[in-house]
Parts: C-alpha cells; structure tokens; sequence
C-alpha cells in the first residue's frame, strides 16, 4: 500500500489521540522504523517543541482538519449522545469521496441495481426517483449518492443495494 503515499495531500490517524496528522517524511521514516507509531506519544517523548510537520502549524492558524472524536468510550453511550455531523457528505469534502459532481458525471445510479424480494429494480423506476434531490441525506437518492460516493464508480458497476428495515 504504499504506492498510497505518493498521493497527495495525505494524513494517517494517531490510533491514541484519534487525530489526522499529515502523512510526510518524518511520519513515514517513522513508519519504516515500526508498525505502531502513536504520533502524540512519539513527540513528546523525542522533544515537545519538535513538530512532526505543518500539522501544527496549520492548527495554530485554523487551516487544518477538525478533529473529530469518535465518542466518550463508555459502553453506555446511545446514538442520541454522540454529535453526528449534519447535512449531505458532499458538503464536507471528505478525503476519498467523490464529490456530487464526480457521482452524477461518473456513477449511474438510475441504473444501479436495488435488491427487492424476486427481482433486482433499476433506482430509476422508483416512484418519485426523479425529482429527488441528490444532496439530500435523507431521501433514497440522497442515501445511494453517498454510498457510490464512498464506494466508486467500479464497485456501483458491478454491485447492487439492498435496504434494511
């Protein structure tokens, strides 16, 4: 996988603070030294004013990646708790999604398949399908957009969907 690397802009998850650190040479010489780098710990162990890039920097003047956690941690804790980001995906330019643009001119979703009891539908002849809004994350349309947005034009080719009850 690391011909990924050479993609850019990059940033790998510190497994213990849970936030995006740009992946540059200093992360990745130390990646080659060993499989588990906990980049929190690995800073202030070596020197705490050292940075392991522009991350920080970026930080300090509101340019970088939200951190996001991914929850308290405790058994207890219900969908109702945890702050789920609102509004379509497209809104949010995640790394490795397809834009709305890239999903109307690359995915053929009225084509896609969906999975119903005996016969496989085209999403085109749903009722209302149409007139739809794509951006919307809460109509079928909305929902498949953001699926072949994280799943790709190749994997949409050769897949189908099915719901859920």
């Amino acid at each position: 996988m690391r011909y990924k690397a050479s993609y850019s802009p990059q940033h790998i998850l510190d497994p213990e603070t849970l936030s995006w650190i740009p992946l540059d040479d200093k992360v990745q010489r130390a990646l080659d030294k060993k499989s588990y780098v906990a980049f929190s710990r690995e800073i202030s162990e070596s020197n705490p004013d050292e940075k392991f890039s522009e991350g920080e920097k970026m930080k300090e003047n509101g340019n970088a990646y939200k951190e996001t956690p991914l929850g308290s941690g405790t058994e207890e804790e219900s969908d109702d708790e945890i702050d789920y980001p609102e509004g379509s995906l497209f809104k949010y330019r995640v790394p490795g999604i397809l834009s709305k643009e890239e999903v109307e001119t690359r995915c053929d979703l009225d084509h896609w398949k969906l999975v119903t009891p005996g016969s496989l539908v085209d999403m085109k002849d749903l009722v209302g399908w149409k007139a739809m809004d794509i951006t919307d994350p809460l109509s079928l349309k909305g929902i498949v957009a953001e699926l072949a947005a994280s799943l790709g034009p190749e994997v949409v080719k050769q897949s189908a969907v099915t719901i859920f009850a």
